[in-house]
């Protein structure tokens, strides 16, 4: 939702002007719409028909859209500014210029990784092999947890759900590289054909790293994994913010979930600070303890073997690399090439040192006036969205009051933070890519553990859980996890969530493979309630003038036209897989055609009638906010 009210920002800004300067072109890429299909039958073929049929998805990338077009040319200017920092003289030590130039060089010096082969994982095997006890592969997790590079668990830290000015530390399963547990447990041939190449991608690091016993060390690990699929709660349960709220005091853990040791773990990351701990699926960790007892340390070794050498791989020498792109891009998301290694760079100086990478980014290219602007086009959409939450016909008068108490409690962050993010202390050399990367993760795992027992920052370049989707409904407007619904307003709400999930629940991106429709339902009523909002605010922006004609598209219809637009994408069948399985979202034909099926508005721009692929029967459309 958050991130959607973004888009919906951006078109209305394009709405809007347009109202205002009639001069400008509509911005609608007529050279893409087939007139062969109607809009009245499928939006989004009808908008991006031709750029569907014609456009090739690049080698390196496992889908194209309006999205990633946009992305290129960011990353283009992006490469620019960090080479420009990597060629500069007299740079001082731990300067922004220094950190983001370094970064980037130790990256492209393919040679110096070539050389040093498999020297920088050494030190690290060797800890792991020298594990003795359970106690001792706990600490390890831990000390691979603190960069990032394994564990079976991973840690956050964020506001407490129920207290949101304090901060809390949130636990949630792990353990497994794959990108969910059905493809551990599916026997789909196509999941099948991937663990057993993900199978071969562990041999090969293996080998690759020396193990005397490659090959039973990757069956070992493939069950291990296998075994935490299956004790993992399904996505869908794991998104559920009131089944995932579980306070425990941080020492408890010990006697309410035994077998594996918390605290061995939790010091190495700097965790054994916290007091208290919100763990998001308990029955994971109670029978973590008991997979731990039961699976021989052998085993757990070379887990813990190949997580960190799965995290390394991407910065080690060219089979390393070759290895990790067969698994992860080849395979997972149908990739038929890497990505130039520039683009990778830039990738990773952006992860690791990103805002101040941004801070250049925005001093040359997004003027002060361009923010001001932007606020203004966002307090129409908070405007149109108090109208719509004061005339909704479903909601009592009471759930009202709290709703529009907190919208007006929302802390827009537009474009880019007031205070910029401070890297001091962290060390990065021209020469030493893993070790830049492991003490980048280390300066992370640090700034959010210095979080703990401080008040929550509202200022920081973050989101927080202050949504209108199925799970943001269950916070206040102070942030707090509460049920501030009334029972027939949350009955109404479910009713309506569940009309939407069927929607989606019927779409097939692929033949036999259908949306899912309870995983993707917060981004679905996000997409849903954000271009109605949208079309309100374009509404609320012409102050009672008709809509300018532009293109022969009407300010209403060019409105539907863009959000058609943005969501144009391609993506490879192995990646459309795994999106499905992984991903909150739904596909970008399903993001259009179901949501524009649910308002009014998109009938009175395009004349929508019954008979027409796009209509729904009045008592079959779904309207939230």
């Amino acid at each position: 939702m958050r991130r959607a009210l973004i888009v919906f920002a951006l078109m209305a800004a394009v709405a809007t002007l347009a109202a205002q300067q009639p001069a400008l072109k509509s911005g609608i890429e007529i050279g893409n719409v087939d007139p062969s299909v109607r809009p009245q039958d499928n939006f989004y073929r009808h908008v991006n028909g031709r750029w569907l049929a014609s456009t090739e998805i690049p080698a390196d990338k496992a889908g194209y859209g309006a999205f990633a077009a946009l992305a290129d040319k960011a990353e283009a200017d992006v490469r620019a500014i960090i080479e420009a920092a990597a060629a500069g003289g007299n740079r001082s030590t731990g300067s922004v210029a220094q950190q983001v130039g370094d970064l980037y060089t130790s990256f492209m010096n393919e040679a110096r990784a070539e050389q040093l082969g498999t020297t920088p994982i050494k030190a690290e095997l060797q800890k792991i092999d020298a594990i003795t006890t359970t106690q001792g592969m706990a600490a390890e997790a831990g000390a691979l947890s603190a960069i990032n590079a394994g564990g079976p668990v991973n840690a956050g830290i964020a506001s407490d759900k129920k207290e949101p000015t304090r901060t809390i530390l949130y636990l949630a399963q792990g353990g497994i590289a794959l990108p969910d547990r059905d493809y551990y447990l599916q026997d789909d041939p196509k999941f099948v054909d991937v663990r057993r190449k993900y199978q071969d991608f562990l041999e090969k690091i293996f080998t690759l790293a020396g193990r005397p016993d490659a090959a039973a060390d990757a069956k070992a690990v493939l069950g291990l994994e296998t075994e935490l699929a299956k004790i993992q709660w399904t996505r869908v349960d794991s998104r559920d913010a009131l089944k995932t709220y579980n306070k425990f005091p941080l020492e408890s853990l010990v006697k309410e979930m035994p077998g594996f040791d918390w605290m061995a773990w939790a010091r190495p990351q700097g965790l054994d600070r916290a007091v208290d701990v919100v763990v998001l699926q308990p029955s994971f960790f109670k029978s973590l303890g008991a997979l731990v007892s039961a699976t021989p340390l052998p085993t757990w070794k070379a887990w813990l073997a190949a997580q960190y050498l799965t995290a390394s791989a991407p910065y080690l020498s060219k089979p390393f690399v070759d290895a990790s792109f067969e698994l992860f891009g080849r395979t997972l998301s149908g990739q038929p090439t890497d990505r130039e290694r520039w683009k990778r760079g830039v990738s990773l100086v952006n992860n690791y040192v990103g805002m101040a990478v941004g801070k250049l980014y925005v001093d040359r290219t997004f003027p002060a006036e361009a923010k001001t602007r932007m606020q203004k086009m966002v307090g129409n959409l908070l405007e149109a969205y108090r109208q719509s939450i004061s005339t909704l016909d479903w909601m009592t008068a009471d759930t009202k009051k709290q709703a529009l108490d907190k919208l007006a409690k929302f802390n827009t962050k537009i474009a880019y933070p007031d205070k910029w993010r401070d890297y001091t202390g962290l060390v990065i050399k021209p020469d030493d890519l893993l070790g830049n990367v492991q003490r980048a993760e280390r300066f992370e795992n640090d700034f959010q553990v210095a979080k703990l027992g401080k008040p929550v920052d509202r200022t920081e370049w973050l989101l927080t859980p202050h949504g209108f989707d199925d799970q943001g409904r269950h916070y206040d407007g102070t942030g707090a996890l509460r049920e501030w619904w009334t029972e027939a307003d949350a009955k109404e709400f479910e009713k309506r969530a569940k009309m939407l999930v069927g929607q989606y629940a019927a779409a097939m991106p692929l033949p036999g493979l259908h949306v899912n429709g309870e995983l993707t339902l917060g981004e679905n009523i996000g997409d849903l309630g954000g271009l109605s909002i949208a079309y309100k605010a374009y509404k609320i922006s012409l102050a009672g003038r008709a809509s300018p004609t532009l293109d022969n598209l009407t300010g209403e219809q060019r409105l539907f036209a863009g959000w058609a637009q943005i969501w144009r994408t391609k993506y490879r069948e192995e990646e459309i897989r795994r999106r499905i399985l992984a991903d909150p979202h739904s596909p970008p034909e399903f993001r259009v055609n179901i949501p524009v099926s649910n308002i009014q508005g998109f009938y009175d721009a395009f004349g929508v009638k019954a008979g027409d692929n796009e209509y729904r029967d009045p008592k079959d459309r779904v309207q939230i906010w």
